[in-house]
């Protein structure tokens, strides 16, 4: 009898020992898959993070190119603004005021003129 047992007790080992061979080679075949998975995942990554490096250069020089032509445009309207306000100036007649100063001033100097002569 004791024989019996101490065979059951070896088949026992033996086939955990078998289940474990079996775990064994499972994990390590999940391990690979897992690996290759990740390494996907990862050379994914970079691709996805060299494109958005791409796209915020773009976005850098987008925004730069809005700001020269902004303010190129800007420069130019103030241009056109600046002329028709002295366009508009030299179209409106002098004030009473003004027209008075001048006439002081021509005084002033037909005086200055008489007097040198």
């Amino acid at each position: 009898m004791e024989y019996l047992t101490f065979g059951v007790i070896v088949v026992y080992i033996i086939l955990q020992q078998l289940q474990l061979k079996i775990l064994k080679t499972k994990l390590q075949e999940r391990h690979e898959q897992n690996q290759v998975v990740f390494n996907y995942i990862r050379s994914e990554f970079q691709k996805l993070k060299i494109e958005l490096e791409d796209l915020h250069q773009l976005l850098r020089e987008t925004e730069s190119d809005i700001k020269s032509t902004s303010q190129s445009r800007f420069d130019k309207l103030t241009n056109q603004i600046i002329k028709s306000v002295d366009k508009v100036r030299s179209e409106i007649p002098p004030t009473n005021e003004e027209v008075l100063k001048r006439i002081d001033k021509v005084e002033k100097d037909s005086y200055t003129y008489r007097m040198n002569q």
